[in-house]
C-alpha cells in the first residue's frame, strides 16, 4: 500500500539522533567536571543503574518530565540526578555546590550527548522535499521535555519542521492518542480524512509502545525505526488487531533507519528528481525555511475533540498499554 499522507511526524531519540556516549558516561563526566580531580565519582556502570531506577520513580512520581506538578523540567531532572547519585552510593556528593554545578551542565548542554542519526540529514533532506511537493506537513512527536525545540535547532534540523510537538508541551506523552491528535490539529489534517483508502498521516520511531501502538491507535499508519532490522518490510504478523481495523490494509512496518520512510511514499522520487535541477526548487525551498512556525498555542481544544468524537481512536488508552511490544 502507497500512503499519501498529510502528515509526516517523527519521534526524536533513536530515529534522529543517537548518544554521542553511553548515559553512564556522561553523568560521570558531568561530576568529574564539576568536582576536584581526588572526588571519588561512582563507575559509568553504577550511575547508569542508579539512573534508570531514579528515572522509572521520578516517572511514576511526576509524570512528563514534571509537567504540572514539579517548578520545572530543570528541577525535574536535578531530582533524577539526585536519585541517581545516591543510588549509585556517593551521598555525600549530592550536598556539594559541584552536584548543582554538574545537573545545571548536563541540563543547558544536552546537545553535547546528542548528535544526528548517519542517515538522519539525507532522510530530512528527502521528506522535506516530498511534503513540500504533495501539501503534506513534516513535524517532530517525541516524549521531551520543553529542550527539544533547542536541541534540534542545535543540531541543525530545527528548520526541516513545520512543527516540534514534545510531550511537555503538549501536556501528554506517547503513547496516549491525544498527543496524535494534537500533532494532525497542528497539520489542520480533518477528522474526516480517515476515510480515504489509506491513512492520512505517517508516524516513524523508535519504540514499540509509545511509537508503533501509539500511532496505530491514533489511526496513523507507523514504521518502527530499528538497526536490528535489515529491510523496509510489513509488520503484519504481528498487528492483525490493527489490519483488522483497516479493511486487511497494512498500516505498519518495520525499517532499519528512517531514510527508507521514502520506501512507503506513493510516487515520491519522480517529481523530486526533476525538480532538484531546476532553479525554481532553490526559490521554494528558500521559501518553506521561512514558513511560519505552527505553535501548540495553535491547538483548540476542540479540534482535538473532533478526532475523539470522529472515532478515528480504535481501542481504549489502556488497551494499548497491553499490546506486546516487538
Amino acid at each position: 500500500m502507497a500512503l499519501v499522507p498529510r502528515l509526516i511526524s517523527v519521534s526524536c531519540f533513536g530515529t534522529l539522533v543517537q548518544r554521542t556516549r553511553p548515559r553512564g558516561q556522561q553523568i560521570k563526566h558531568a561530576l568529574e567536571k564539576a568536582f576536584p580531580p581526588s572526588t571519588d565519582v561512582p563507575s559509568a556502570a553504577a550511575l547508569y543503574q542508579g539512573y534508570k531506577s531514579a528515572f522509572r520513580k521520578q516517572s511514576a512520581v511526576a509524570p512528563n518530565f514534571g509537567k504540572g506538578t514539579v517548578g520545572s523540567s530543570r528541577i525535574w531532572w536535578r531530582d533524577v540526578m539526585r536519585e541517581t547519585v545516591t543510588g549509585a552510593g556517593a551521598f555525600a556528593l549530592v550536598s556539594d555546590r559541584g552536584f548543582e554545578i554538574a545537573c545545571d551542565h548536563l541540563y543547558d548542554n544536552l546537545h553535547e550527548n546528542w548528535e544526528l542519526c548517519p542517515t538522519t540529514e539525507d532522510a530530512l533532506s528527502n521528506l522535506r522535499s516530498y511534503c513540500d511537493l504533495h501539501d503534506c506537513r513534516l513535524g517532530v512527536v517525541a516524549n521531551m521535555d520543553d529542550r527539544l525545540p533547542h536541541l534540534l535547532a542545535r543540531l541543525g534540523i530545527a528548520d526541516k519542521f513545520d512543527f516540534i510537538l514534545s510531550s511537555y508541551d503538549c501536556g501528554a506523552e506517547q503513547p496516549d492518542p491525544y498527543i496524535y491528535f494534537n500533532a494532525l490539529a497542528l497539520s489542520s489534517v480533518p477528522p474526516s480524512s480517515f476515510q480515504a483508502a489509506t491513512p492520512p498521516a505517517l508516524h516513524c520511531g523508535h519504540l514499540a509502545m509509545d511509537d508503533l501502538h501509539g500511532a496505530l491507535g491514533a489511526g496513523f499508519a507507523a514504521m518502527l525505526v530499528n538497526t536490528k532490522f535489515s529491510t523496509l518490510s510489513p509488520l503484519q504478523q504481528l498487528i492483525t488487531e490493527w489490519q483488522t481495523a483497516a479493511n486487511k490494509a497494512t498500516r505498519a512496518w518495520h525499517s532499519p533507519h528512517l531514510g527508507l520512510a521514502m520506501g512507503l511514499l506513493a510516487n515520491p522520487m519522480a517529481p523530486l528528481q526533476r525538480l532538484c535541477n531546476e532553479t525554481a526548487f532553490v526559490q521554494r525551498d528558500s521559501t518553506c525555511a521561512t514558513r511560519e512556525r505552527i505553535t501548540c498555542a495553535a491547538i483548540f481544544s476542540h479540534s482535538v475533540g473532533a478526532f475523539l468524537s470522529a472515532g478515528v481512536f480504535q481501542c481504549s488508552h489502556q488497551q494499548v498499554h497491553i499490546f506486546q511490544q516487538v
